[in-house]
């Protein structure tokens, strides 16, 4: 699936290389991230005024060559107050470490990169937004902070009102980042919707019980229910099929 990412850095020359490092991030990767480049903040906000899917933003700090200067930070926080980017990955790149408490404390960037960045780091980055060969994602906990789900420790989802509430190996965080429908179109196959409240990982089923509706999985004390129309185990490995019960 192609993304697109946003960048905003105010030299021009820096902002060509850095479109072709990610063009040859793309190519080493077999990737497709597609770039928006704007050199200006104004340019920034005419793109964002066309309604674009925006799917990561590239934002250097200081729009100037002088520490003083806050215009990306500003921008950042505009993002924040729009509802369509409130929750997509800002990758903040500066070369003043002076901006790094703010960008980390009052609007939990995903990233900083200090200039100059090695083209490694940057790809390292790249790489952790695109999830790519291993199918980890980063969600944004309810407490404002970027976590890198790990879908291999991951053992089930559940949705819980306004939240969803992600059982890992390492612990629980909950985040309102996505709807149980949402997140299931970014799982691998093996994950599976059982139950209009659950998404559970195959992988760590223990026990299919379908007289009494339940699985359970390794590690995991309580029982995850099923739906009733769920009746045969061969059920997880095909269409996903679940009901309102």
């Amino acid at each position: 699936m192609q993304q697109t990412l946003l960048i905003l850095e105010d030299n021009a020359s820096h902002c060509r290389h850095l479109q072709t490092l990610i063009e040859e991030y793309n190519i080493e990767s077999d990737n497709s991230f597609r770039v928006i480049a704007a050199t200006s903040l104004a340019e920034a906000e005419r793109i964002l005024e066309q309604q674009l899917s925006i799917d990561a933003f590239l934002l250097d700090i200081s729009m100037d060559d002088t520490a003083n200067n806050e215009e990306g930070l500003n921008f950042a926080k505009h993002l924040h107050n729009i509802r369509q980017y409130k929750e997509k990955p800002v990758l903040f790149l500066t070369a003043y470490g002076s901006f790094l408490p703010a960008a980390l404390n009052e609007l939990h960037c995903y990233a900083f990169l200090m200039k100059p960045y090695r083209k490694e780091e940057l790809f390292r980055q790249l790489c952790d937004l695109s999830g790519l060969g291993r199918g980890d994602f980063h969600i944004k906990t309810r407490d404002g902070i970027f976590f890198k789900l790990k879908t291999d420790d991951l053992f089930y989802i559940q949705a819980n009102g306004r939240y969803l509430n992600y059982v890992t190996a390492t612990g629980s965080f909950s985040s309102r980042q996505h709807t149980l429908s949402d997140i299931s179109g970014k799982l691998p196959n093996h994950f599976v919707r059982c139950h209009k409240s659950y998404i559970i990982n195959t992988n760590m089923v223990v026990t299919y019980d379908f007289v009494n509706h339940f699985v359970e999985l390794q590690g995991i004390k309580s029982r995850i229910p099923i739906s009733r129309k769920i009746n045969s185990e061969s059920i997880f490995g095909g269409e996903n099929q679940y009901d309102n019960r």
